[in-house]
């Protein structure tokens, strides 16, 4: 039984909660890349943790499964928790699923431990957005982006998005900067006439992945989204010729491909330097950048990485020579890139895919 029916208030913005509307709630099934997916919007009560999952076969056994109570869900707003559960050949669990942090889309990064401080972030395709944008072809709506935000830090240690076609049009760069809305502009600095020091005001995702229209593209220059980052031979250089690498790829083939693109800190927090906005609110500069890559052909995934260090590079075009597996990528960080994927998968690049 979960609680069923809310009302909200658009006064006080209040979501008021019928504790005396407990019922059995049928999920929704659709399948998403070879498996069965469930999806439930919990509304925060102190009972949201007092559930179980009743699974009905086809044979007409029953699997239970209740094991969040273990994993400790937080139910942080805004965040998508996932738990992957395998059924055996006699109506059990199989394996029992263990505890875990996952969340998200296909797209999003893993990681068995948590960080503090940091902010999950899920930014649509805007409301204003025009229609052929917001919804694909299936009539779905499409998500924009998403990104794991570090409130101390104030950058964003990743950011994750699909990227096909309908993405791209002809808007010009609109330079729109401007705080993130969803999250807390104490938490943001205000880039908007750039750093005090000589850094670039580095996109994750670029501006050019999202010209479909304008409102799409404002999203983009999102404060949360940028990092400190090396200017002319590094952001505007080699850089940005690899973010053209991965769009003409997208543009040429037609085909989907999820990027993730990060930026990493020194391991030891004593190292880490900062740069300045102009009324001198600090953020952390990034030791590396990095970007993994997926597709899906045939009914196989294709990976691929790149790693590249916040600095100077002579070679404007060797973004070939920073191309590395996505599972040294893994190793790297500490995250884990498109957890769905088989390991294999992940550890080799088949350079005739990409």
């Amino acid at each position: 039984h979960l609680l069923s029916k809310a009302d909200f208030n658009l006064v006080s913005q209040a979501l008021l909660v019928d504790e005396n509307s407990a019922t059995n709630v049928t999920l929704p099934i659709k399948e998403v890349n070879g498996k069965l997916r469930a999806a439930a919007l919990i509304l925060p009560t102190g009972k949201a943790q007092d559930f179980s999952l009743k699974i009905t076969l086809s044979d007409g056994q029953l699997v239970y499964w209740s094991k969040h109570k273990d994993k400790g869900w937080k139910w942080e707003s805004g965040k998508i928790y996932t738990q992957e559960i395998q059924i055996g050949e006699n109506g059990g669990v199989d394996p029992e699923p263990e505890p875990g942090d996952h969340f998200g889309f296909f797209e999003t990064p893993q990681r068995a431990k948590q960080i503090s401080n940091t902010q999950f972030v899920v930014h649509n395709v805007p409301s204003n957005s025009s229609q052929n944008i917001r919804f694909d072809a299936n009539g779905n709506p499409q998500r924009n982006y998403t990104l794991l935000y570090d409130t101390k830090y104030k950058i964003a240690y990743w950011v994750a998005y699909p990227h096909h076609e309908n993405y791209i049009g002809g808007t010009k760069r609109t330079n729109a900067w401007q705080y993130d809305p969803i999250v807390d502009t104490r938490d943001q600095i205000n880039l908007k006439s750039s750093y005090k020091e000589s850094y670039d005001r580095g996109h994750q995702i670029p501006s050019g992945d999202r010209t479909a229209d304008k409102p799409l593209n404002q999203t983009t220059f999102y404060y949360t989204n940028m990092t400190a980052q090396v200017g002319p031979k590094m952001n505007q250089g080699i850089w940005a010729r690899l973010e053209d690498h991965v769009r003409d790829y997208v543009k040429s083939h037609r085909d989907t491909v999820w990027v993730v693109t990060g930026a990493g800190l020194p391991d030891n927090v004593n190292e880490i330097k900062y740069a300045h906005s102009k009324s001198g609110e600090p953020s952390a500069i990034p030791t590396y950048y990095y970007k993994a890559l997926a597709k899906k052909v045939g009914g196989k995934y294709y990976t691929k990485g790149y790693l590249l260090y916040n600095r100077d590079y002579n070679n404007q075009n060797g973004y070939e020579e920073c191309a590395v597996p996505v599972k040294e990528l893994e190793d790297k960080t500490g995250f884990t890139f498109f957890s769905s994927i088989p390991k294999e998968d992940k550890e080799i690049i088949v350079n005739s895919q990409w």
